[in-house]
């Protein structure tokens, strides 16, 4: 294996705990990642419309990991009411759709 190969299987490997360690100081609570904040309700019933009840939103606005999540649901924009309709500025998040479209096909 290259030396570029091992360094992206040793930072895929870093991500891949770091991730895990902040999911586990959150009760296992994967959601955590998308940090949708309590204070931006638009987006707060969105994710407990897809999620459920369960879904705690974190204290604050959040950051744009709930974007991520929004877009992943349709990453292409195709029905705008119901998706582009919860983003801050939809034609800017329209533009980066490709970790939102990767994340969406998991």
């Amino acid at each position: 294996m290259s030396s570029q190969g091992r360094v992206a299987v040793l930072a895929g490997l870093a991500l891949a705990v770091w991730f895990t360690v902040i999911v586990a100081e959150h009760g296992w609570n994967p959601s955590t990642l998308m940090a949708a904040g309590s204070q931006d309700l638009p987006v707060v019933s969105y994710v407990e419309a897809s999620l459920g009840p369960d879904f705690e939103p974190q204290a604050g606005w959040g950051h744009d990991g709930k974007f991520v999540f929004i877009q992943a649901h349709d990453p292409l924009l195709l029905d705008p009411l119901e998706h582009a309709a919860v983003l801050d500025v939809p034609v800017y998040r329209s533009q980066r759709v490709l970790v939102p479209a990767l994340v969406g096909i998991g």
